[in-house]
């Protein structure tokens, strides 16, 4: 069906534009313009006629995939179609009739000329201006408030970075009583040991740590947390949760045959560097 409409409209606009072109070119030359000029009348007249048709097509298209069309431009394209359709109506009725061709007639024939440039110019300048897609505005679906920060997590289960100097790089996370994490966390008061240059710290081990291994270890036989031994040896809690992992280590491998000396309480000696 497409295709026979197609066939129809160009077999129609071949043999109207053969009658209008010949009319109007008879009609140039009586206005004494000559013959090979005179051919330009009915593409003056005829081109803007086709131009407004098919920008009204084009803005209506414009229209329908959401670009805004100012009513102006319509009405524009459809004044030019009107006044271009009645000039061409006027121009082969003249043609038929054998009017004479007076000097008025003529120096209306010779104005169409300009009049008609200007016409399509300004036309194809609305065809320009008007954007052929609607203006995007940001991406569908995402806005500012999708991008929120993610939920925090329970601290008890969070893990502390460190960085050099013994400093935490989140100081929001802390462990728990009686799970602390392998840091030494500030403000402990005790001296494990001394600081190079870069900021690292090399512990020591103190002279009486096995009487202090002793003490700890008995305090957590009585039922104490970390936090409540620590203030009473002089250490972290963290230092003395490393200190009775570290016992229950050795006391495994003496369990494997694979234990240390011991001094006379039985607890684990470490040696000594």
């Amino acid at each position: 069906m497409e295709i026979a409409a197609i066939v129809s409209v160009v077999a129609v606009l071949l043999a109207a534009c053969g009658w209008s072109a010949i009319a109007l070119h008879d009609l140039a030359q009586q206005s004494g313009i000559t013959s090979w000029l005179a051919w330009g009348a009915p593409v003056i007249v005829d081109g803007p006629l086709f131009q407004s048709a098919i920008a009204l097509v084009v803005l209506k298209r414009r229209a329908q995939n959401g670009v805004t069309v100012a009513a102006r431009h319509r009405r524009y394209f459809w004044g030019v179609l009107a006044a271009a359709e009645l000039v061409s109506l006027v121009g082969n009725g003249i043609h038929a009739a054998h009017v004479q061709v007076t000097p008025a007639i003529a120096a209306v024939i010779a104005g169409a000329a300009p009049i008609a440039a200007m016409a399509v110019m300004h036309g194809l300048t609305i065809l320009i201006e008007v954007p052929r897609t609607p203006p995007v505005s940001g991406t569908p679906g995402i806005t500012p408030q999708t991008l929120t920060t993610p939920q925090s997590e329970d601290v008890n289960t969070a893990v502390a970075v460190m960085v050099p100097g013994n400093s935490p790089a989140f100081p929001n996370v802390h462990p728990t009583a009686e799970e602390p994490t392998r840091e030494t966390p500030h403000g402990s008061g005790a001296n494990t040991g001394t600081e190079t240059g870069n900021g690292e710290a090399f512990p020591e081990e103190p002279a009486d740590s096995a009487e202090r291994d002793a003490r700890i270890l008995a305090l957590r036989d009585q039922g104490l947390s970390y936090r409540d031994i620590a203030p009473k040896v002089g250490l972290s809690h963290s230092q003395v949760w490393k200190i009775l992992d570290r016992l229950k280590t050795e006391q495994a491998a003496r369990g494997r045959g694979n234990a240390r000396p011991e001094d006379g309480t039985g607890v684990v000696v470490p040696f000594v560097r």
